[in-house]
């Protein structure tokens, strides 16, 4: 008897078709390597959903929702919200310094991140990412991360 070596891809469709296919498939492979997932494909497949939302006072509260309900849209913790609240902020105070600038090719402009070993730290953006948080100058960075740290802190989850 030959002996033919299928690709994952293969055995996949195979294990899908069912009969003599699926154990063809089952042969050359784990049952968990050929099943598919069953992960929601999207957010609207989202069942009951816990979390928190944050009001238009910036307030955050907790949240049990339904598909039924048209506020579906929260936060799975409230540490997640304070990082989404102070992602809203940051972005608002930069435009406001920015006066209309925005980063291009030849200016990425700065921003604050954090390291690890080093903390919050103002540098210039990498030319692999496009930063959502971005000024113009390093020494608006700076101010940035000296008057607004709290907010940083919390956009980076790191207090």
């Amino acid at each position: 008897m030959k002996q033919a070596n299928i690709t994952l891809e293969t055995a996949r469709a195979l294990y899908a078709q069912g009969g003599a296919a699926r154990q063809i498939a089952l042969d050359n492979f784990l049952e968990s390597d050929l099943k598919e997932p069953n992960w929601p494909k999207s957010w609207l497949d989202l069942s009951y959903i816990n979390g928190c939302y944050i009001r238009a006072s910036s307030q955050i509260f907790s949240a049990h929702t339904d598909p039924t309900r048209t506020n579906i849209n929260v936060a799975p913790s409230k540490s997640d919200c304070e990082n989404i609240l102070a992602f809203c902020q940051l972005r608002q105070l930069a435009e406001r310094m920015n006066d209309g600038w925005e980063p291009s090719e030849r200016n990425r402009g700065y921003t604050v991140n954090y390291f690890f070993n080093g903390g919050l730290k103002a540098t210039s953006t990498h030319t692999s990412f496009k930063e959502l948080i971005v000024f113009k100058t390093r020494d608006m960075a700076e101010f940035s991360l000296n008057h607004h740290k709290d907010l940083w802190e919390k956009y980076w989850k790191v207090k």
